[in-house]
């Protein structure tokens, strides 16, 4: 692949201005030092660099490395005893060199524009090539580009054709055009991948959107052919654990075949005893033992053919979900052993071994219950798939789903009593608090209407008054923090706290560095000038985490009841005009459409055909903080419970009434 970079400089002066524009190329990474994952960052090696009188390619350590379009007026070079480049350049004492060895492998060299702009006036383009591979060929790109019209979806679906400016009419090279078109074509991919599925809402959501809009297009860079990989850098492979939640965000923004990609590239380095690796790389699977992967892969599978209907896939994936069930119930049955029947390690009967998937015990592998949640969810999605299926090891599955259950729940029970806790512990050994871990228990868990409920809501109520609030107003110091807490909004939302959700998601938002950019990096200093190891940025399984948190807030699926519950997170200030519109946001029930609109005392929901109604209906949430008057669908009054409205059929109007 290619990266190009344009520039142009604009003159906002009242003056007719001459100025020197200077690209510098020298010997640093992108990677500073204190990036140290996977190799050193900081200085990148320049023995030697290069640009021949005429050329417009630059060349470094003996192969093209950039080509410019057009070719500057001038090139300088610098080694390290030259000292800084840029330092010679501004006071000129830079010699105009065309070529540089240096045997630290510390060279520089910069390409010089002369530009003469008038008042107001801005240069013509100037466009690198960069190729980001070693094996790439410089102009290949440009040679293949021909213009063209490029064919997109807008924001409403509707297809758009947008037509490059022909070179006959432009006063550039032709190299500019095909970057231009190029660059044209890029958008309108763009434009479709990330207008599949939309919310539009009034401009005090906007950031919110962009968030979602950003992270989808991080994630689609960060990927490497069909792997998912959380970075590019630090974290350049692919883990089943961030795969399969990032998964999920594709899926419900209408990426189900990079999902299907990835599950196909993915599940054949499944061991033979039906181990799911933790992690794939270069090298292939990594040995180690991470026990939440084989529950991930099962989920991965299911899900997929929740949003998609994909019989034939989850049929192909069958005898490897059978391996992987076999396999985490080998895993248990270790544990279930005289050893393990009474005295002190009784809280690890029927649970998976130890191991280190959840990376605050990386340091010592413990029971940790992160590991049992998703092998719960495994077991649960295994049964489920087999009775779709007609496969006749549903009984056997359903009944491991419910014993692991017990084993599972009365480890956390007795935790919770031998050592006097009032909150769901995240290990059975350090009986640890750790909100973080435990959303996942909510979701993709789908356990909390059986979790104990005094212990759900302290767990999160702690986390809420005593870590995220000190925390975000000052009294409480910390270092820094992993956005992964973004989950805790989304768990917020389904636990009925829609104002706890926005004000975490606020205090989040401000830790987007830099802001224009959306994203979140892994680790999170509170002193952002501070250099310390921040795994990688843009860091896209932190990325799906803010996804599927904020797409809760307008519907997720109540596994306790069957229901698609809608508008659960939408703040009251976005019924301001426009309103909020969710257009093919994909549900297990199909793409789901609606709006909300406010007139007066009233608030309506229009509903779309093209969702299947869940066994237990579609359920309406207040947007108001104020109780609901009455309530109607399609003109007949409708009961109201616990401000909530319930649905039996699409399309369908939905007036909420809340009085003056």
């Amino acid at each position: 692949s290619v990266m190009f970079a344009r520039y142009r400089v604009t003159n906002k002066s009242a003056a007719r201005r001459r100025v020197r524009l200077y690209l510098v190329i020298r010997p640093l990474q992108v990677n500073p030092p204190w990036q140290f994952l996977n190799g050193a960052g900081g200085a990148a090696h320049i023995g030697a660099i290069s640009m021949p009188r005429g050329s417009s390619d630059v060349s470094v350590n003996g192969r093209a490395a950039i080509a410019a379009y057009p070719a500057p007026s001038g090139f300088v070079t610098a080694a390290f005893d030259d000292g800084n480049i840029v330092d010679g350049l501004r006071s000129g004492a830079v010699v105009s060199l065309p070529a540089a060895n240096d045997a630290f492998g510390l060279a520089s060299g910069a390409m010089e524009y002369m530009l003469d702009l008038p008042p107001g006036g801005t240069s013509p383009p100037i466009d690198l090539e960069i190729p980001l591979h070693r094996n790439a060929d410089l102009g290949a790109a440009l040679a293949s580009e021909v213009v063209g019209s490029a064919v997109y979806k807008d924001a409403r679906g509707a297809s758009r054709t947008s037509h490059p400016r022909s070179i006959t009419v432009r006063q550039e090279s032709a190299a500019s055009v095909r970057i231009d078109n190029a660059l044209e074509r890029t958008r309108a991919e763009w434009r479709e991948k990330l207008g599949r599925v939309t919310v539009d809402l009034p401009p005090a959501g906007q950031r919110h959107i962009e968030t979602m809009r950003a992270n989808l297009a991080y994630i689609l860079i960060n990927r490497d052919g069909a792997a998912i990989q959380p970075g590019s850098r630090s974290y350049s492979r692919s883990w089943i654990r961030d795969g399969s939640l990032t998964s999920t965000a594709l899926l419900r923004l209408g990426h189900a075949r990079a999902v299907r990609d990835f599950i196909e590239w993915y599940a054949p380095y499944q061991y033979d005893n039906g181990k799911i690796p933790c992690c794939v790389d270069e090298h292939g699977a990594t040995p180690v033992p991470e026990n939440d992967s084989h529950g991930q892969f099962i989920y991965l599978v299911a899900e997929y053919y929740r949003h998609t209907g994909d019989r034939a896939l989850m049929e192909k994936m069958w005898p490897r979900v059978m391996k992987a069930v076999s396999y985490m119930d080998s895993l248990r049955r270790s544990r279930m052993t005289a050893e393990f029947q009474s005295g002190d390690k009784r809280i690890f009967y029927g649970l998976l071994p130890q191991s280190i998937s959840h990376e605050g015990y990386s340091a010592k592998p413990m029971h940790s219950y992160w590991d049992d949640t998703f092998a719960l969810r495994g077991f649960k999605d295994a049964a489920w798939m087999a009775e779709t299926l007609n496969k006749p090891e549903a009984k056997q599955y359903r009944a491991l789903e419910a014993d692991f259950r017990k084993d599972f729940y009365a480890s956390m029970e007795l935790v919770m009593k031998t050592r006097n806790i009032d909150h769901l512990p995240a290990s059975a050994e350090l009986a640890d608090f750790d909100a973080t871990s435990t959303t996942t228990m909510v979701s993709p868990g789908g356990e909390m209407h059986l979790l104990p409920q005094v212990a759900l809501n302290r767990t999160f109520d702690k986390y809420f008054t005593q870590e995220f609030v000190p925390r975000a107003n000052g009294t409480k110091k910390v270092d820094g923090y992993t956005p992964y807490e973004l989950r805790a909004v989304g768990t917020f939302v389904q636990l009925g706290q829609k104002d706890r959700a926005h004000y975490a998601l606020d205090w989040f938002f401000r830790d987007q560095r830099p802001p224009e950019w959306r994203m979140w990096s892994e680790g999170v200093n509170m002193d952002p000038k501070k250099p310390t190891f921040i795994g990688d940025m843009p860091h896209t399984w932190v990325g799906s985490d803010y996804i599927r948190s904020f797409l809760d807030m307008f519907a997720y699926e109540r596994e306790s009841d069957s229901t698609l519950v809608l508008a659960a997170g939408v703040k009251e200030e976005w019924l301001n005009a426009p309103g909020v519109r969710v257009t093919s946001l994909s549900t297990h029930y199909g793409p789901l459409t609606y709006t909300i609109s406010a007139q007066g005392s009233a608030v309506t929901f229009s509903l779309r055909p093209g969702t299947r109604v869940p066994p237990g209906g579609i359920v309406i949430k207040s947007p108001r903080t104020i109780p609901v008057m009455s309530a109607r669908v399609n003109g007949s009054a409708t009961p109201i419970t616990n401000s909530e409205v319930h649905i039996r059929a699409l399309p369908a109007t939905v007036t909420l009434e809340y009085g003056n």
